[in-house]
């Protein structure tokens, strides 16, 4: 039987746009850097924010480019939480 090759998986900071300040927003993990383009990542606002009364609010991601050391994003849409 044969054995599947084992892959070393690295790990990149995913950075916000500039209108929020270029800060990391996670880290992701991958293998090859062609398929971190597409990924896309929910993060609430007030992480952002660092403002607890925007947690009612959630920004989606989508990863455009990379190079070995960040993964740039842009925003693709917005999301408002129900309360309950």
């Amino acid at each position: 039987m044969a054995r599947a090759k084992e892959v070393k998986k690295r790990w990149i900071p995913v950075i916000a746009t500039k209108e929020f300040g270029s800060m990391e927003l996670a880290e992701v993990p991958y293998s090859e850097l062609k398929t971190l383009a597409g990924r896309m990542l929910k993060v609430n606002l007030a992480l952002i924010t660092n403002d607890s009364r925007r947690q009612n609010a959630e920004i989606a991601f989508k990863i455009t480019n990379s190079d070995e050391k960040t993964a740039d994003t842009q925003v693709i849409g917005y999301k408002i939480l129900n309360a309950y």
